[in-house]
């Protein structure tokens, strides 16, 4: 709820890292005609990255909170938590580089992971084989 009475409904992230602040009405005080008024709302740095979202993978927050909420909030390989108390508190969205097309909300390590394996299932395979080779003579 909204120091001004209002409720409000906000993001499984925005719950998680208590960042919501305002119903919206800090923005409506600004008006209109601010410079940062676009498009019904401010330049936030929510709608910076709902912007990218849509751009880059072709979602939009709403989307986004569906595939988190279906994924617990958590990572879709390792099923970590995003971190909380550091800068960055959402996950990575994983998409295929050749078509483009969104498979699921990743954390950084699993992310860069499947990059630096190129997306090469023969590759994470051999690394596996590696790892379970190398765990056994222990």
């Amino acid at each position: 709820m909204c120091d001004c009475g209002t409720e409000k409904i906000v993001g499984f992230n925005q719950m998680i890292t208590g960042r919501t602040q305002s119903c919206g009405c800090l923005q409506k005080r600004r008006g209109e005609h601010s410079p940062a008024y676009k498009h019904g709302r401010s330049q936030t740095k929510e709608y910076d990255l709902e912007l990218h979202m849509k751009r880059n993978y072709g979602i939009d927050f709403e989307e986004y909170e569906k595939m988190l909420f279906a994924q617990d909030g958590k990572c879709a390989i390792c099923k970590a938590e995003p971190p909380k108390d550091q800068h960055k508190t959402r996950l990575n969205i994983d998409h295929c580089h050749k078509t483009g097309k969104v498979r699921g909300l990743l954390c950084d390590c699993c992310n860069r992971a499947l990059g630096l394996m190129r997306d090469n299932t023969e590759l994470l395979e051999k690394a596996i084989q590696y790892l379970t080779k190398y765990a056994l003579a222990r």
